[in-house]
């Protein structure tokens, strides 16, 4: 696992400044997120199958407590505890202003968030859902944990480098990292970024 202080190793090797420590900490932090926030990564997909003790047709889900670092849901299938398999359901999200039909009754197979609860109505009486659902990654200082820094650090490190670069007033070399066009990062091309997207948003290989 790469660590917060390997990137900023490599980091200051780049922009000479290993005295900005806090300043090239929060770039990589800052850079990490943008990353991860950039698309639904499949890498940052989870599943969790959520099981009741009793059938209802109604459900409150706590999103906080249940599904760690949610960000946002994927999909909700209902589940089968009897034969372990998911059913063919799948609950649609709809807006909270859309849970009523033409007829002013309320949808089924449907859910919707409203502050930090999952609310779900379904048409048959449930006790099972398979969820899955794209987190948030853990950038803190003591607990960072990115698989783009373990995979494609360089991302992270040129993005880094080239904002404090920026920021310093070397402007034409931090470019060299991060002019949108041109630049390692972003060149639409050989970018790394785009190496990134290559190889992370579809599962299997052309």
């Amino acid at each position: 696992m790469t660590t917060l202080g390997e990137l900023c190793s490599d980091v200051y090797v780049l922009t000479g400044r290993p005295g900005l420590a806090a300043e090239t900490q929060l770039a990589i932090r800052t850079a990490a997120r943008k990353f991860h926030l950039w698309d639904f990564w499949m890498r940052d997909k989870q599943e969790k199958l959520l099981k009741y003790s009793a059938t209802s047709n109604a459900f409150t889900v706590d999103i906080p407590s249940v599904f760690a670092n949610w960000r946002k849901f994927d999909y909700i299938r209902t589940y089968d505890q009897v034969a372990a398999t998911p059913k063919d359901k799948y609950i649609k999200a709809v807006a909270p202003s859309s849970i009523f039909d033409e007829f002013s009754r309320n949808k089924e197979d449907v859910c919707y968030v409203a502050g930090t609860n999952l609310q779900m109505k379904t048409a048959d009486a449930e006790d099972a859902f398979l969820v899955g659902w794209y987190t948030y990654p853990n950038l803190g200082v003591n607990n960072f944990s990115s698989w783009i820094a373990d995979m494609y650090p360089e991302l992270l490190v040129e993005e880094a480098a080239g904002r404090i670069m920026q920021a310093i007033g070397m402007v034409e070399e931090g470019n060299k990292f991060v002019d949108p066009q041109k630049g390692s990062v972003y060149h639409p091309i050989t970018g790394h970024l785009q190496v990134l997207r290559i190889n992370e948003l579809e599962v299997f290989a052309r």
